[in-house]
């Protein structure tokens, strides 16, 4: 995923967090809520450190996966980390209709291919600042591994997801790269694609940085 687009999205909410305070969110989405903003401040604070951890581990121990790792590895492995979502994002003026992260969670299957997993647990900000926890998911299905370069990986998206008055609507596939040698340690992936927002059509970014389990 784009550095600039993860680190920016990160500064946008802790930004309208932090200046927020600890109010309550009005409403939830599914399974959680309503949350104090002071929550939502750690959980960004969370999201960022695991996202800027690749880069702090240095490239020996965390760069692209190894012909020899990749082709060594074999059954199922569960990541967990940061999903990202953005729509009608402006990396100029660090505005979006909407800029959200939440929870990321996948298997993959080093045998087949198969990615499996989700994003669940959405929050975030529109383009007023007003702060809000999605309801809804982003499921992460099919995908494959290996291709032009032997640590490339891919997987579908689809979802709905509310929140602010808002509904937004995501399909694509993300594209990305297994990182880590000797085993796979992590996986970043992302989509710059297209859905909707309240109907019309949108610009979306939706990507994730997970780590193994």
């Amino acid at each position: 995923m784009n550095a600039f687009a993860k680190f920016t999205t990160l500064a946008i909410l802790g930004s309208a967090l932090t200046a927020c305070g600890g109010n309550n969110i009005s409403s939830g989405g599914a399974g959680q809520g309503p949350s104090t903003e002071a929550e939502l401040l750690a959980r960004t604070i969370d999201y960022l450190t695991l996202i800027d951890r690749p880069d702090a581990l240095g490239p020996d121990a965390l760069g692209p996966s190894g012909a020899i790792t990749v082709a060594s590895a074999s059954g199922t492995a569960s990541f967990t980390g940061v999903g990202l979502v953005a729509v009608n994002f402006d990396l100029i003026s660090e505005t979006g209709d909407a800029v959200l992260m939440g929870d990321a969670q996948i298997d993959v299957d080093f045998g087949n291919g198969d990615v499996d997993g989700s994003i669940t647990n959405l929050f975030g900000v529109d383009l007023g600042e007003n702060i809000d926890e999605y309801s809804g998911s982003i499921d992460i299905s099919g995908g494959s591994i290996g291709g032009a370069d032997h640590n490339d990986i891919s997987a579908d998206y689809v979802g709905t997801i509310s929140g602010n008055d808002d509904t937004i609507v995501l399909s694509g596939q993300m594209f990305g790269t297994l990182l880590g040698n000797n085993s796979v340690k992590a996986i970043d992936m992302a989509d710059f694609g297209t859905g909707t927002f309240n109907g019309s059509g949108a610009s979306t970014l939706v990507g994730i940085v997970v780590e193994a389990d």
